[in-house]
This record gives C-alpha cells, structure tokens and sequence, in this order.
C-alpha cells in the first residue's frame, strides 16, 4: 500500500473550513484523493480525520459511535448562526446561575430531539441549508434524534460564559445544544468556543497543527504521522487468506470463506500488513466489495 495511502488527523484551525484544510494537504502531499470525515465549521477548531488517497474507499465502513467536544456558551444573546459568526437576533438580561445550570444538565442527556441550525450542511431539496440562510430564504428544516451521552460544566468563567463538555453520538450539533440549553435557562445563548477533542477512533492526541504538517510535508516524517487504513476498521472481523485468493478478489472473484470467519457478512482480507480487500458475504461465498491498490 503506498505510504500515502491512510489517515491523517489535522488540528483543524480557526477559520479554515475542513474542505480548506484537505485542498491544503492534497495540494501540498500531491495527493489525487482525499476525504475528511466530520465537518467543522471555521470557528471550530480540533479533531479533523483526513483520508488520504485510498482511504478514501474506507469512509463508508468507519462507524463513529462517540465524539467529543469542548464548547462555551455565552449568555444574552442568539445570533443567526447559533455561533459568534452571526448577527444578534435577540438579547435578554437574565444570566443563569451556576446552580439552575447544573440542574438542567440531566435533561439534556440520553436520546433527545433537536432542530438543527438554519446554517448548517443539510440539504433542502437538492441545497445545503446555510446557501438558504445566507440567501435571506426561510429554511425549514424537521426536528431530529439525536444521542447525548454526558454533559459536564468544565468551567464558570463568569455570569456571561461558561463552558462544557459534552460526548454525543453523530449527527449532533453543538450550536443546536447551546441554543436551547440556553432557551431552557430562560435566556438566549450562542456557542462562542467549539473544540472538538474526540472523533470515533482519533483523539486530539492523534492530531498535529496545519502548521507542522507543512512543516514536515516534505519529509520522511510526515509518513510516521498516517495511520493504516485499517485503523478505524477493527470492528470489521480480520482475516488472512493465500496469495492467490487475494488475487482473485483483487479481479472481482469470489472465494470461499475461510474456516473460523465463514458467519462473518463482511471481513477485512489482508495482504501481509496491507488491507487488501473489505469482502462481504453473498451466496455463501466472500464477495469484493474494496479493493485497495498497492503501488
């Protein structure tokens, strides 16, 4: 598998968008594929998982059960973005009290309902949402469910900020829950920090600044900073098979399952330390669904 070939887990900046940050590392690596998982809006900075070249192939098999994010709310005021890029569209002068806070926190933990910002990536008959909002044109978008798994206070700054974190299932937004934490409080509020620290497999630990990847794109060490393909696939079962039933895979042939992995519908298939194949179970025989190239 090249060594190109894999994930790379950027720092994204503040405002950059997460296609900007994968235009800058396809342009800089000469790379002719590159996918990023999870957008982060540009005032959001954190955890940004890249797939890089034929990584790309894995994205619809990386399942995220958990993310992460650091997040303050400022108090008194919505704004049309539901962060601090948008304009005030309404104040109040009630402040919560860090005792109404922590009481309300419960109710925002487990399966819960939330509507999603008019500025947002969800498409409305064939257009992203925030091409609406930004048009001036009424979005209308339906409640979804979502997951909250904690809700913590991390710190009081003052009456006016605070800050938390929170671990959420995907498709969660973090403005959507400042907004209406804020709506809960008796008062208006918008998401004035957004880090994220956890995206399903990679951790902010994972991640380096844009700045060092530039720093080391042309050298060697930049390859020690992507992660096999493979890495956000262990909950697909791995298996090994011959040299030759690789190569039918690799032809679009189908081959009889291994004994030990015969019940699995889909199975990473390996050549040496390099993900082959994912294959998936049809008939009773493995099937390629990917194949991934070496060079």
């Amino acid at each position: 598998m090249s060594k190109r070939s894999g994930w790379l887990v950027i720092d994204k900046p503040l405002h950059l968008t997460s296609t900007q940050v994968g235009s800058i590392v396809r342009r800089t690596l000469g790379l002719k594929k590159i996918g990023h998982i999870g957008t982060l809006d540009p005032l959001a900075t954190g955890v940004l998982a890249l797939a890089l070249e034929e990584a790309t192939k894995a994205i619809p098999y990386y399942t995220i059960l958990y993310k992460t994010y650091d997040f303050e709310v400022t108090w008194g005021e919505s704004r049309s973005t539901d962060d601090k890029e948008g304009e005030i569209t309404e104040t109040s002068l009630e402040r919560p009290t860090l005792g109404q806070i922590q009481s309300l926190l419960p109710k925002f933990i487990g399966n819960i309902q939330q509507l999603p910002p008019a500025f947002s990536a969800i498409k409305v008959n064939g257009r992203r949402s925030y091409e609406m909002a930004r048009a001036g044109e009424i979005v209308e978008l339906l409640p979804r469910n979502v997951c909250i798994h904690s809700l913590e206070i991390t710190k009081l700054i003052n009456a006016d900020q605070c800050q938390f974190r929170v671990v959420c299932g995907s498709g969660t937004y973090v403005r959507s829950l400042g907004r209406d934490m804020a709506v809960a409080l008796g008062t208006f509020g918008h998401i004035s920090e957004l880090r994220r620290m956890q995206d399903g497999k990679f951790s902010i630990k994972d991640a380096i600044s844009l700045e060092k990847f530039k720093e080391i794109a042309h050298k060697e060490e930049v390859y020690q900073c992507i992660k096999p393909i493979g890495a956000v696939l262990d909950d697909i079962p791995a298996v090994s098979v011959s040299v030759s039933d690789i190569e039918k895979l690799r032809h679009g042939q189908k081959i009889k399952p291994y004994d030990g992995a015969s019940g699995q519908d889909l199975v990473r298939i390996y050549d040496h330390d390099n993900l082959a194949v994912i294959a998936t179970l049809e008939d009773g025989y493995w099937h390629p669904k990917r194949v991934f190239h070496c060079n």
